[in-house]
């Protein structure tokens, strides 16, 4: 999920997957060829990452996905805005968004859309990122993975 809101990079995708496999009994194959697919093209690691998040209701990956997102914003390589709608049309896209643990994007998104409308000023962002970054946390604390 990281990787395709542009949160991460290949090198940080690798060096997760190096440290999920550390922490790991037995890895899934699909783990281990993205850790050695520095050089594969994009699409193969794309194809990698889908086998490893094929799991029904895997909402473990989408909030270690969301903890990468949380970092990023942290560190100004990614706007609220983008950050936020990121999120929000991921999650509607993967059905998620009615999932109670998900319910805040909805949220989050109307409060974006009454800023850009001008209903809430500009100063209402300051404290929507506040609010954004900790629901990530609280998502990625619950996984042992904070952002």
């Amino acid at each position: 999920m990281a990787l395709i809101l542009d949160a991460i990079d290949i090198s940080d995708l690798i060096a997760w997957a190096d440290s999920e496999i550390e922490a790991s009994t037995i890895p899934p194959n699909a783990l281990v060829d993205v850790s050695m697919g520095r050089k594969l093209p994009t699409a193969a690691m794309i194809s990698h990452l889908t086998e490893l998040a094929d799991d029904e209701n895997d909402s473990w990956s989408i909030q270690r996905g969301m903890s990468y997102v949380a970092s990023c914003v942290r560190n100004d390589t990614m706007t609220i805005e983008s950050a936020i709608m990121g999120c929000y049309r991921f999650l509607q896209s993967e059905n998620l968004l009615y999932d109670d643990e998900f319910i805040m994007f909805v949220t989050y998104e109307d409060e974006l859309s009454l800023i850009r409308d001008g209903i809430f000023g500009d100063d209402h962002l300051a404290q929507l990122r506040i609010d954004f970054l900790e629901s990530l946390d609280e998502m990625a604390n619950r996984t042992g993975n904070a952002g």
